[in-house]
């Protein structure tokens, strides 16, 4: 999905009001909010014309927002589509900002796989994969379930289908 510069410039001016799950709403410049692919699609689905009202993202807390708008709006000049040979590389503000606790990096995962946003999702998935590095599957499994959305001791959507 290539976007024209001449486009990107007059979206530049237009905000989008972005709600989270808490009820926190978020002015986010339209070319910013655009990186995401589902909100994409939600504004194609309105119409630029009908973005009064806040787009309500139901799935995501204001902490984590907050921190997909900063990420978005850091890299709001770097192209979203990258050639197959090349794979996007960390800068060091990028390290930085993955550098959070288990539970915010897992969160930033999800909310990155559900926004349709493929540079934060491949960030959070190689700071993931430094994370777990040397550390056994059992190990991988106990620290995801505790710093996971659901409640400490729920195993129920980590667990397979047969039982133990």
């Amino acid at each position: 999905m290539a976007v024209s510069v001449e486009y990107l410039l007059t979206l530049k001016k237009k905000i989008l009001h972005l709600q989270s799950s808490d009820g926190v709403i978020f002015d986010v410049e339209l070319a910013i909010a655009k990186r995401s692919g589902i909100i994409d699609a939600m504004i194609e689905n309105l119409g630029e014309h009908d973005l009064e009202d806040a787009l309500p993202l139901t799935q995501i807390d204001s902490d984590i927002l907050e921190m997909v708008i900063k990420f978005a709006t850091h890299h709001k000049d770097t192209p979203l589509e990258v050639g197959d040979e090349s794979r996007r590389q960390m800068t060091e503000w990028d390290k930085e900002f993955f550098k959070v606790d288990l539970r915010t990096l897992l969160e930033l995962t999800r909310v990155a796989n559900y926004l349709d946003m493929e540079d934060s999702l491949d960030y959070a998935i190689e700071a993931l994969g430094k994370a777990f590095a040397g550390k056994s599957p059992d190990v991988i499994a106990e620290t995801s379930i505790y710093a996971g959305p659901n409640q400490p001791g729920d195993r129920s959507s980590f667990t397979s289908s047969s039982s133990d």
